[in-house]
């Protein structure tokens, strides 16, 4: 049996989870938009092809001319970390918290870029402070058991990870993740049927690299 180079492993599993969160970033902010404004049919173009290059202005205005509008500040902060513009959409998510510190998604989408920057330990603050007010969010326990992985917290990563799954069976991520805790203390039947489930996912979803990762980590694993 060929053996799993688990530190690459990891690294895989840490890098697609924060791909998935940088969706979830940006669908959250986009449908948050959506159902306070309208925006312009050339502004969801460039959403879709991404070209984020002007979308603050056409998709909301820019947010200089109105310091209240939080969805404003989400949208181009979320747009800046689809360019891996880090800084610029922390400073964004940050005044978006300070008009709404209710808000999750702005929790959600600061913490990604702090994991992307690696302040790993802020990005959890800011995760832990998504979940409180949105506790039954399958993607934020999915994001914040890659980064607790990521930190070696393999205990709390395996929490957060079967909480995303009580929460939605579907998190296709999250059994990844899984399934490398389960490989790592020796729980190889249960670290095959995870990378088998999440494989299915992958294909339904027709997400195919991921796809194919897991084929490649399955076959070594026969």
């Amino acid at each position: 049996m060929n053996l799993v180079p688990m530190k690459e492993m990891t690294k895989w599993v840490c890098k697609i989870v924060l791909c998935f969160a940088l969706m979830v970033a940006l669908l959250n902010s986009f449908h948050s938009s959506l159902i306070n404004k309208m925006p312009e049919p050339q502004a969801v173009n460039k959403f879709q092809s991404r070209d984020y290059t002007e979308v603050n202005e056409e998709f909301t205005g820019s947010p200089e001319l109105n310091p209240h509008d939080v969805f404003g500040y989400l949208t181009r902060g979320s747009s800046h970390l689809m360019r891996q513009e880090y800084q610029g959409a922390i400073d964004d998510f940050n005044q978006a918290i300070k008009i709404d510190p209710s808000n999750s998604t702005a929790y959600l989408n600061r913490g990604v870029a702090r994991s992307a920057i690696k302040d790993l330990p802020g990005a959890i603050l800011d995760f832990n402070q998504a979940l409180r007010l949105n506790p039954k969010s399958a993607e934020i326990y999915t994001v914040r058991g890659g980064i607790q992985l990521e930190l070696g917290e393999q205990s709390k990563a395996l929490e957060d990870f079967d909480k995303a799954l009580k929460i939605n069976p579907a998190q296709a991520s999250a059994y990844v993740g899984r399934g490398i805790i389960r490989l790592r203390v020796g729980d190889k039947p249960g670290a095959v049927a995870d990378y088998q489930q999440a494989a299915d996912l992958f294909a339904a979803h027709r997400e195919l690299t991921n796809y194919q990762q897991i084929q490649n980590t399955l076959k070594k694993l026969q």
